[in-house]
């Protein structure tokens, strides 16, 4: 951190630099620091997780299921077009002959119902 401010500070002209504008630097560089770590973490995170061997609950699967059949029909229609076949918001939209801000509604309720369970 204290190099990047060093570089900054020699990349900008002398005469515009004073204690202030060296103080903000060295926040934004260790702020954008914090920042790339958070991201490297996550992303290590979810390398860790896609290079694990798959791990499944059939109980919680079981579950998932039994709460979407509670569901009412466009709700599980919506689950189905987006969730077991995979489509785009843009598919679904065109399937449902709704836009797309609809369709992010629906996606809205879903998770709603299920996560209210």
């Amino acid at each position: 951190m204290i190099q990047e401010t060093r570089i900054a500070l020699w990349e900008a002209s002398a005469e515009a630099v004073g204690a202030s504008w060296v103080m903000r630097v060295a926040a934004n560089k260790a702020i954008d620091l914090v920042r790339r770590n958070v991201r490297e973490r996550a992303r290590d995170r979810t390398l860790a997780c896609l290079t694990e061997p798959q791990w499944e609950e059939p109980d919680l699967k079981l579950l998932l299921e039994a709460w979407i059949a509670e569901l009412p029909p466009r709700l599980r229609q919506f689950y189905h077009l987006r969730y077991e076949e995979g489509w785009s918001e843009r598919e679904v939209a065109a399937q449902l002959g709704k836009c797309r801000a609809t369709v992010r509604w629906l996606d809205h309720c879903l998770r709603q119902a299920v996560l209210g369970k």
